[in-house]
């Protein structure tokens, strides 16, 4: 690439530099992984005084995927 031509590159965007496929991924996972952290954190906070265990947090966001739900939902309809 022609100096000018970069230079044009560096000046359209001084803030952001250009990531690679690697670093792209390793950003999108840590953005994930603090999400998840964030979740686990408030789910910690509304569990205080409860025994509330990853079991537990498993059971509840298996039964939010079950049919169950979209069953209900039909019924309401007919």
């Amino acid at each position: 690439m022609p100096a000018s031509k970069q230079k044009n590159v560096e000046n359209m965007h001084p803030t952001h530099p250009v990531l690679n496929e690697a670093e792209i991924c390793q950003l999108k996972n840590s953005i994930e992984s603090s999400a998840a952290n964030m979740w686990e954190m408030r789910i910690r906070r509304a569990c205080q005084g409860i025994k509330c265990t990853r079991r537990f947090n498993a059971q509840y966001y298996s039964s939010l995927n079950t049919s169950s739900v979209t069953n209900e939902i039909d019924s309401n309809e007919n």
